[in-house]
């Protein structure tokens, strides 16, 4: 009986396995330094019968393939699969500085051939000499480079532009760089951005910082907050600098005071670091003049829909109408719209609702307009078609859109 059931089960593994999509991926650093050696590694989740690497045509085979799998199986409402993670590692090592491209690899299940992804690396010269942090506390950086002395750690409040429409979005970035172990950080305090209406956009928790290259030096970097903003006045805005407390580990010579202070001759200790970002100055213009009168402050670009529930009644029937907005742009300061309903028709107000999602495109959705109105006399009526317009940042100009009439 035991030898049945291991071997029922033996097969649901295999069934499971064999049908399950297959993932072959490649995966490296996207910076290194010139003379670093790193580990580029293979990963794909089922045994292949073959594997072949791709040419390393400007890098160094120090070593490889390093062969490795790992397994696991579950057990789910009595479904059962089989987790498995082939990897393949080559250590290697760039013969000159630039961006290079890591051909894919093959590997071989059931008779078919897959290619992982390529990997794109950037390999960094003899790092420049120079204070990457910042060059000048006194100077206003767009950038918002971080004011203090040590160019191994600084924080940027970066936007994707500096010059903008009263209303028009902009992307804010609060970006960490830092060139230094660190264990923690502290009394966090991001800007107020007076001025603007914000927008938050989700971004995964910090955990580990990501290699970049920056000015020629490679930095750890990550993303401790990003914006969308939207400036609510004309003229010049200023976004306040950030500060914040960063706790280092760094590495201390002690002096020898018997065999094993000799004997090791460092110590690491952690340091708290108080980082600060500059302000960043923000050229805010006008809207230019000749709005429509249907104008109510939108900057974007939108699209308009309409839908009535149904167009013959009885009097004193309820009939809803909705009136949608759709697109990118500053939603919040679309409140309403203005439709002329017949004389002889009972109109309750809007009820409305906003569906929008905050990402690196800015706030995009949709705003709708729920009407229920009631005829309250027999005939034939005409719903007239309410206008819509808004200033369009692409064009720099402003645009009239019209709802269907019924």
């Amino acid at each position: 009986m035991k030898y049945v059931i291991l071997t029922i089960t033996s097969l649901l593994c295999l069934i499971s396995l064999h049908s399950q999509e297959i993932r072959f991926t490649a995966s490296a650093p996207k910076v290194i330094e010139l003379g670093e050696d790193f580990g580029l590694v293979y990963s794909i989740n089922v045994q292949p019968s073959g594997f072949r690497p791709p040419e390393f045509n400007n890098f160094d085979l120090l070593g490889g393939p390093a062969t490795s799998s790992s397994s696991s199986v579950q057990i789910i409402n009595g479904r059962v699969t089989q987790n498995t993670t082939i990897s393949y590692t080559y250590y290697l090592r760039a013969k000159s500085a630039g961006t290079f491209t890591i051909g894919s690899a093959k590997a071989t299940v059931d008779g078919k051939n897959y290619n992982s992804n390529e990997i794109q690396i950037e390999v960094v010269g003899q790092a420049r000499q120079g204070n990457t942090g910042n060059t000048n506390q006194n100077q206003t950086d767009q950038a918002g480079v971080a004011e203090t002395n040590n160019e191994k750690l600084f924080v940027r409040v970066i936007l994707d532009k500096n010059k903008v429409y009263q209303g028009e979005q902009i992307i804010a970035t609060v970006k960490l760089y830092s060139q230094m172990n660190i264990s923690g950080i502290e009394n966090v305090v991001f800007p107020t951005f007076d001025g603007f209406y914000s927008q938050e956009i989700e971004v995964p928790q910090l955990r580990q910082l990501t290699r970049e290259n920056v000015n020629g030096q490679i930095y750890g970097t990550g993303i401790l907050k990003k914006l969308i903003l939207f400036p609510q006045k004309s003229g010049e805005l200023i976004i306040k600098p950030m500060e914040m407390d960063i706790i280092v580990q760094e590495v201390v010579n002690v002096k020898p005071r018997g065999f094993w202070d000799d004997f090791f001759g460092q110590q690491v200790r952690e340091i708290k670091k108080k980082i600060k970002s500059s302000q960043t100055k923000i050229t805010v213009l006008p809207l230019p003049s000749g709005a429509p009168a249907s104008f109510n402050g939108a900057v974007g670009s939108f699209t308009l829909k309409s839908i009535i529930d149904r167009k013959d009644v009885n009097a004193n029937d309820a009939i809803t109408i909705k009136y949608s907005i759709s697109g990118n742009g500053n939603f919040n300061l679309i409140d309403k719209i203005n439709p002329k309903f017949p004389a002889d028709f009972e109109v309750f107000d809007p009820k409305t609702n906003l569906n929008v999602k905050a990402s690196d495109n800015g706030l995009s959705g949709n705003k709708t307009f729920e009407y229920i109105v009631i005829p309250r006399y027999a005939g034939t009526f005409n719903i007239a078609a309410p206008e819509f317009s808004y200033f369009d940042v692409n064009t720099k100009q402003y645009k009239i859109a019209s709802f269907n009439s019924f």
